[in-house]
């Protein structure tokens, strides 16, 4: 019985983390943070050498963009099909491009860090209180009234990271939506990563579930 239940919570464990990270949290940060690179173009007066040079920065960063035909049903490009030679009619749902961002405002990156730093606690809170009812359940502790206090926990774990992906993720599509306009296409950046929200419901709903079997064995121990 409890191998069985540590198998199943193991691949509770599993389908979380597969979720996570294949979620636009990771990306988002990857997009605003790890992604950026800096291209440097020198300019110098041909007349004048003795002219100081000129250094232009430009931070290219890779925008992951979901997109839409501003017509719909409609095919606005092509592709080519190397095999019979010919261009098929295509109709682009995701593209990655790389837009050259000269200044962002102040409160934008430090909206974005703060974000990302409470999406990391986030995750963390989660991931030991899932950790910590997995060794309680290894001990026989399952119906107890700490680990409806670690599942709430992680119902706070998860929605954070929810709601914290969702204000980064619209405050980084306001300063695309500033920079990028697709020629036949409109840009319909979600910010709703509904597999998250739904872990964080399910372990609130589990908690109350928990709580209320407990109060019903309290209230029959007194009446014993």
């Amino acid at each position: 019985m409890k191998k069985r239940l540590n198998f199943i919570t193991f691949l509770i464990g599993v389908s979380v983390g597969i979720s996570v990270m294949g979620s636009d949290v990771f990306s988002s940060i990857k997009e605003s943070i790890a992604q950026s690179k800096v291209d440097y173009t020198i300019t110098q007066s041909d007349d004048l050498e003795d002219e100081p040079i000129n250094i232009d920065v430009k931070v290219n960063e890779l925008v992951y963009l979901d997109l839409e035909p501003t017509e719909s049903y409609t095919m606005p490009d092509k592709l080519l099909n190397k095999k019979s030679g010919e261009m098929l009619m295509a109709r682009i749902n995701n593209a990655v491009v790389k837009v050259p961002i000269k200044e962002r405002s102040v409160s934008s990156v430090i909206c974005i860090i703060l974000c990302s730093i409470l999406i990391l606690a986030g995750f963390i809170m989660a991931v030991y209180n899932f950790l910590r009812i997995i060794f309680a359940v290894n001990k026989s502790v399952i119906f107890e009234w700490i680990n409806v206090r670690r599942l709430r926990r992680m119902g706070i774990g998860f929605i954070s990271i929810f709601v914290f992906n969702t204000i980064m993720i619209l405050v980084h599509k306001h300063t695309v939506l500033q920079l990028i306009e697709i020629e036949n296409y409109k840009i319909i950046n979600s910010p709703l990563e509904g597999s998250i929200l739904m872990f964080g419901v399910v372990s609130f709903l589990v908690a109350e579930i928990f709580a209320v079997g407990l109060k019903l064995r309290e209230e029959q121990e007194l009446t014993i």
